[in-house]
């Protein structure tokens, strides 16, 4: 089933439909999940997890303090505008952690290097900057 189709928690439901435009073809990725009865696409999604796409074509900003779909579509869309910024902070905390241990750890990976050498590194001891695998033994 559709996301709709778990907001509404229903197979049809009553909306204010009054347009005079309408889709008249998908784009990529892009899936109808709600129709007029003369088969206007009311509502698409894109059905991908790693992204939230949800558009009707009615307004559900119109009476919505009564009508218990329309707050199920603003609720959910703020839900998931939460979870991406909560999963963008995550991201850039994490970087910020990362530089920080890299910061911590690179003076320590000098010392290691200087005291084994190239092979520390596993790079060419002629530093061709190539793998050590892959350079051309020394004559």
């Amino acid at each position: 089933g559709s996301l709709l189709a778990t907001l509404a928690e229903a197979d049809a439901a009553v909306v204010n439909s009054h347009h005079h435009q309408a889709i008249a073809s998908l784009g990529n990725n892009l899936v109808a999940t709600a129709w007029t009865a003369d088969g206007v696409v009311e509502a698409l999604e894109d059905p991908r997890s790693d992204r939230f796409v949800s558009a009707v074509q009615w307004h559900p900003e119109m009476g919505w303090k009564e009508d218990k779909l329309s707050q199920a579509l603003f609720e959910h869309f703020v839900s998931e505008a939460a979870r991406h910024a909560l999963d963008r902070i995550i991201d850039v905390a994490m970087e910020v952690e990362t530089r920080k241990v890299m910061a911590r750890l690179n003076p320590h990976f000098a010392k290691f290097k200087e005291q084994f050498g190239a092979a520390a590194t596993g790079r060419c001891p002629r530093r061709c900057r190539r793998p050590r695998s892959r350079c051309a033994p020394s004559r």
